[in-house]
């Protein structure tokens, strides 16, 4: 895509468009553009000097320099351009006023996990093992309102992703917003009963005499033929090896 964007703007004044590789194999690097068929510059970087002197550790990357050659603007880790934002931000360098956007460029530097993650979302967007991850991190940086609208959808694109359910309970809980944590719980459960994981967690919370200070696995028994399990044999191995030294008088399991 980035060749469409030259094609589109390559007559424009005082614009140019300039790619690196990182290779410490020029034939591979050779053969990628070739293969490519772009047909602006390309240089190599063989021995990683972006590394050293801009920090560049993975890719893509942007880099503006002014007419002078010096360095006004740039966004490292995910630049790419299949990122709408990142497209619409390339898009006003070449169309609008340079300090204009020096001063506002429109989407902010993230953070290297972030950054990288939205990249790999740049070529499959619904892709829900990457969405989870970018909900994590979110969480991590304290951005719970989008991580939760992350899970969410998530959720929407697999109902069953026991995952997101899970992880969506967890930073409901941790915002304290209790009930609506193990509501959250109780939707994973709806779509996955077997989850003994999620059950768990809403044991946990509701009943925490019966972990805190000690777990109490006759208590998990009993609460699992409470909620429509009578016949521990039924369920799966591995609950079923959880709590099989726990159940004798219901289970004998092998182990």
């Amino acid at each position: 895509m980035w060749q469409s964007f030259h094609e589109r703007h390559a007559d424009k004044p005082g614009f140019a468009l300039v790619g690196v590789a990182i290779d410490a194999l020029p034939d591979g690097a050779r053969a990628f553009t070739e293969q490519s068929g772009c047909t602006f510059p390309m240089a190599l970087d063989s021995r990683n000097l972006l590394n050293a002197i801009l920090g560049v550790k993975t890719v893509t990357n942007a880099f503006l320099l002014d007419e002078e050659g010096r360095l006004r603007w740039q966004h490292l880790h995910g630049f790419r351009v299949q990122r709408p934002e990142m497209l619409a931000m390339a898009e006003r360098v070449v169309e609008g006023d340079l300090e204009e956007f020096v001063a506002n460029p429109g989407v902010a530097q993230e953070s290297l996990q972030l950054e990288s993650i939205r990249a790999e979302l740049a070529d499959n967007p619904d892709d829900t093992g990457f969405l989870v991850m970018l909900g994590e991190a979110l969480s991590q940086e304290g951005r719970d309102d989008e991580a939760l609208q992350t899970y969410e959808r998530v959720i929407e694109l697999d109902p069953e992703n026991s995952t997101a359910h899970y992880a969506r309970g967890s930073l409901l809980l941790a915002l304290e917003r209790k009930d609506d944590a193990v509501a959250a719980w109780r939707a994973g459960l709806e779509v996955d009963p077997m989850n003994f994981t999620l059950r768990k967690q809403i044991w946990m919370v509701q009943y925490p005499e019966r972990f805190y200070p000690q777990i109490d696995m006759a208590f998990q028994v009993e609460q699992i033929k409470r909620e429509g399990f009578p016949d521990l044999s039924k369920l799966p191995i591995s609950i079923r090896r959880e709590l099989g030294d726990h159940a004798e008088d219901d289970l004998h399991i092998d182990v």
